[in-house]
């Protein structure tokens, strides 16, 4: 026997997006505070029951806040100027002659 639900409700999440757009000028390895921001969301209802009228009103207050601050580490890496020390510390390996380890000598060892 299957048993279908009905008048189901579903309360999806509410969500706000924030953005800030902007262009800055930061150094090697700096950082900077591009901004915060803040909200705050208040609502009041009031149900009086239809036949007390206003002998036994519901009242409810709700409220929320919320903050949020952004900020941006900055590194700068220059991958040209990288390839181009790679580069040259393999040619400077390459260039270098290399050089022979010395023999070594053992010592005969004593007959018996």
């Amino acid at each position: 026997m299957v048993t279908l639900a009905e008048g189901q409700t579903i309360q999806l999440p509410a969500f706000s997006q924030s953005g800030v757009y902007t262009t800055v000028l930061v150094p090697n390895g700096g950082s900077i505070s591009v901004g915060g921001f803040s909200h705050m969301r208040q609502s009041r209802v009031r149900y009086a029951p239809p036949f007390f009228g206003n002998i036994f009103p519901n009242r409810s207050i709700t409220s929320s806040r919320g903050s949020g601050q952004m900020s941006v580490n900055v590194w700068v890496h220059d991958l040209h100027a990288m390839d181009r020390a790679l580069l040259a510390a393999g040619n400077e390996q390459q260039t270098e002659p290399k050089k022979k380890k010395p023999a070594v000598r053992r010592k005969p060892r004593p007959q018996d």
